[in-house]
């Protein structure tokens, strides 16, 4: 595959995720409160990830033991699963830079084991992925990301 194909490829599954999250319905319930990220009831002891209502919309999170695997690469409370040439991680980057907030990014590209756990164990088929604290953020969504950021 060449370079200019995987980039389409990318941009593809990229807007294909984010068109996916916008056309979700919305579980009625009550919103959870800020930084709350308690596993909704009868999800699976070993779920990788979980998602439950925020303020906003489903908000998702890592579990505990998926934190820890992530602590392998890093122990900064965020990181950002990227590539190179994306240009939502730039974004993100770019707002990390901004803002003073340390951040560790993991060059899919560059690290095979970085891309299989992020496609295998966190279920994003394409960067960003980028994880904050127990808070996770596949994709981009600008709206979101804002929110996060707010709070860090």
């Amino acid at each position: 595959m060449t370079a200019k194909s995987l980039l389409l490829t990318a941009i593809a599954a990229g807007v294909a995720f984010g068109v996916y999250q916008k056309l979700q319905p919305r579980p009625a319930g009550p919103a959870m409160a800020q930084g709350e990220a308690a596993p909704p009831a009868g999800a699976p002891s070993d779920a990788a990830t979980y998602g439950v209502m925020g303020l906003h919309g489903p908000a998702f999170y890592v579990s505990a033991d998926t934190r820890k695997q992530i602590d392998r690469w890093s122990t900064e409370k965020v990181v950002l699963f990227g590539a190179s040439w994306c240009t939502y991680c730039a974004a993100e980057r770019k707002a990390f830079h901004e803002r003073g907030i340390r951040y560790f990014e993991v060059d899919v590209d560059r690290d095979p084991e970085a891309m299989k756990f992020m496609t295998t164990v966190l279920g994003v088929p394409a960067v960003p992925a980028t994880v904050f604290g127990t808070r996770f953020m596949p994709g981009f969504n600008a709206q979101e990301f804002g929110d996060i950021l707010a709070t860090l």
